[in-house]
């Protein structure tokens, strides 16, 4: 059975890498020292904002015009939210627009005008809210 890899409906290859799949702990941490030279250590549980960057490679993970198209105009709404599909896992995520560009994509084969059976390259932040 084939992995299913979808954003707010758009089907995506699921040949496309979570590049930091496997970079995040949920877990954030602050140290600071007293000025008697103890330290105090404080820590709490993430329950959002885990990264999830999703990239083509040039041996894997096209994506045509017309999916790059829908994508863009995503990444181009102000302030919204999707679900993204990832098998069996569903994230609720926005684009990470503080770490842009938040969307890329670049074509195998350089147009003028694109159609929209041709190829790209993509890059695209998200991160769970």
């Amino acid at each position: 059975m084939a992995t299913v890899l979808r954003l707010n409906g758009i089907d995506l290859t699921a040949a496309l890498i979570w590049q930091d799949r496997h970079e995040w702990s949920g877990v954030a941490q602050s140290v600071d020292r007293t000025l008697g030279g103890r330290s105090v250590i404080e820590h709490a549980a993430l329950s959002r904002g885990r990264p999830i960057t999703l990239i083509s490679e040039t041996n894997q993970g096209w994506v045509d015009y017309a999916t790059v198209k829908a994508l863009l105009a995503l990444s181009s709404a102000s302030g919204g939210t999707y679900t993204l599909e990832v098998g069996a896992e569903s994230y609720q995520v926005v684009f990470r627009h503080h770490d842009s560009p938040a969307f890329s994509a670049k074509p195998l084969v350089k147009r003028l005008a694109p159609d929209d059976s041709d190829w790209f390259l993509i890059t695209m932040k998200l991160m769970t809210v």
